[in-house]
Formats: C-alpha cells, sequence, structure tokens
C-alpha cells in the first residue's frame, strides 16, 4: 500500500468522533494573541474540548507526514485531510466553541460544513444561522 492509499485509509476509517457540546475550533491568529488562555477555555478532562486536531485520525495523518514527502502533491494531502476534516464535522452534534480573533480561515474550510450540519445548532451558545448572517451577509 503507497503513501496516499495508507493516508486515504486513515482518513476514511481512524475516530473522528467527538461527544455532543465538545466541539472546538481554535484559530491560529487566537492560539498566538492568548498563547495560554486558549487551553484553558478549551477546559479540562472530563469536559475538556475537542478539537479536530485533536482527533486520533488527525494525529496519525500528521505522523505519516504527508505535507513532507515526495510521493504525495500539497493538493493531495489537502484532499486526505478534507476527507477526514469532513467526516469530523459529520459527527459533531450540538454546540461548537470557536476561539477566534476575526472571520479568518475557519470561515472559508470549515463554516460550510458546519452549516450543512443539521445536529450542530449553535455556536458559542448562539445559533448557527443568526451568525452565519452577521459573517457572511
Amino acid at each position: 500500500m503507497n503513501l496516499k492509499e495508507r493516508a486515504t485509509l486513515v482518513a476514511k476509517t481512524f475516530k473522528v468522533s467527538v461527544m455532543r457540546d465538545k466541539a472546538a475550533i481554535v484559530t491560529e491568529a487566537y492560539r498566538k494573541v492568548h498563547p495560554y488562555d486558549w487551553e484553558k477555555a478549551l477546559g479540562r478532562a472530563p469536559r475538556l474540548k475537542m478539537r479536530f486536531e485533536d482527533t486520533p485520525c488527525y494525529k496519525e495523518l500528521v505522523s505519516l507526514g504527508l505535507y513532507d514527502s515526495k510521493e504525495l502533491a500539497k493538493e493531495e494531502a489537502d484532499e486526505i485531510f478534507g476527507i477526514a476534516k469532513n467526516r469530523f464535522w459529520k459527527a459533531v452534534c450540538g454546540n461548537v466553541t470557536v476561539l477566534a480573533l476575526e472571520a479568518d480561515d475557519w470561515l472559508r474550510i470549515d463554516w460550510p460544513l458546519i452549516l450543512n450540519n443539521n445536529a450542530i445548532r449553535r455556536i458559542n451558545g448562539e445559533d448557527k444561522f443568526i451568525l452565519a448572517s452577521k459573517y457572511c451577509g
């Protein structure tokens, strides 16, 4: 099995699920401004919020070194991570916690997946469609 096949299998099968109301997004900009506070905001176990980056699927994909490999183009690696991220957002239900400074990449990448999941109702306690009208006009 080559790297692309292995990574695609991981993206399609490794665990991405998260408990109700425990999904979170923390943007890079937010982490830079709040280098220690963002982890506290996600809580402590067992009430800990979970980012896509905390899933076994994401961690395994990173360990495969897709972006460092000569076997895969960046676009192929992006596509594989996209498969896993799509599975993650399909598995999420309830309220999502978003720690972001402004409307940045999370809107472009995650927002459509969140809006398409009827099991996600709120973001930071606010109706996701009301929030969408604020950010997306």
